[in-house]
């Protein structure tokens, strides 16, 4: 994570810094929650995150559902990702991609989350590889009174068409989701997290919805006096290492793209 103020971030942060687990000190976004997501639906109803911290399947009577795993996830990765995934006016598409190891052995080839918006559809699922295909896996159509239709879904490679088996797979994925917290990198440092709008890849969810500035930190919308910019990019601001720390896990993927990779403003 590099800044212009501190050589020692110049390439990046040391491996063990970038392999620290990133710690969300707001994960059940319920702190700011009122304002960012005032009036905003999800599946025919008010979007309702789930406090992760010390999810328990067994005392959480919630009924849980896709919509819920969905959610919480990408509010979790930026309260902008959640809100350009509703935002069917502005965004035709929308994917976000996390891939991850489930153990460090060699024969472990890993595995893909995806959570996608393709217009009115909603692909929630556990993507193996080619020859595997869907671990578990769960489509939506968006009605026009916004609630969710189920139209397919795969277990472990094979089809499923009963609406009821589709919304459980949803929920076996959210279950995994708020168990192994997969809006944060994998445990193996193997993640590679993605953001695309519009076909655009690896966009940066801070400037959906405005411009980059350099009056304000890019994470915490703070203005102070003084601010370190990106010494690799020079496209982002923090108010402090914490805050550049915090961002990391999506910035790294903009920062680290090559130079010719286009950066501009989604959706201004």
């Amino acid at each position: 994570m590099p800044n212009r103020e501190d050589d020692e971030w110049e390439n990046g942060p040391s491996k063990e810094e970038d392999d620290e687990e990133y710690d969300d000190e707001d994960e059940d976004g319920d702190d700011d929650e009122d304002d960012e997501l005032a009036g905003l639906m999800m599946d025919g109803v008010p979007i309702e995150l789930v406090d992760t911290k010390d999810f328990n399947e067994d005392v959480d009577t919630k009924p849980l559902t896709a919509a819920h795993g969905i959610a919480t996830c990408l509010y979790n990765l930026h309260p902008n990702a959640l809100r350009a995934f509703l935002d069917t006016d502005k965004y035709n598409s929308v994917e976000w991609g996390n891939k991850f190891q489930y153990s460090k052995k060699a024969q472990d080839k890993g595995a893909l989350l995806i959570i996608a918006r393709n217009d009115r559809v909603v692909t929630f699922g556990t993507y193996l590889n080619m020859d595997d295909g869907w671990e578990c896996q769960a489509s939506f159509g968006i009605k026009e009174d916004g609630s969710w239709k189920p139209i397919s879904g795969y277990i472990w490679g094979d089809a499923i068409t009963n609406p009821t088996t589709i919304r459980g797979a949803g929920r076996n994925m959210t279950v995994d989701v708020f168990h192994q917290k997969r809006w944060k990198k994998s445990t193996y440092g193997t993640a590679k997290i993605t953001l695309d709008i519009n076909g655009k890849r690896t966009v940066n969810p801070h400037w959906l919805y405005q411009k980059s500035s350099a009056k304000i930190c890019t994470y915490c919308k703070k203005k102070p006096e003084k601010l370190l910019q990106c010494s690799r990019c020079r496209s982002t601001w923090y108010c402090s290492k914490d805050c550049q720390t915090h961002d990391w896990d999506i910035h790294r993927n903009l920062c680290e793209a090559p130079q010719n990779q286009e950066h501009e403003t989604i959706g201004t």
